[in-house]
């Protein structure tokens, strides 16, 4: 259940999830989506961008797809 971003005054938010540490065998983004049901979030402007934070590996394009959705 997506009670948060159901609610009315967030229908317009941007919604960027980080999934870190892909350079070890955890979650892909794609896991990530079906864990919490992503398709079913209504927001148009969303996101999941894998990084991997110790080298900043996917987050400048992660920055410049967020920036680029406040404006």
């Amino acid at each position: 259940n997506h009670k948060l971003v159901n609610d009315y005054e967030l229908k317009d938010s941007v919604i960027l999830i980080l999934a870190n540490k892909q350079d070890k065998n955890v979650y892909s983004v794609q896991e990530i989506k079906e864990k919490i049901d992503y398709d079913s979030i209504p927001n148009l402007k969303k996101n999941i961008k894998g990084v991997i934070g110790l080298t900043g590996e996917g987050l400048k394009d992660s920055m410049e797809w967020f920036s680029s959705k406040l404006m």
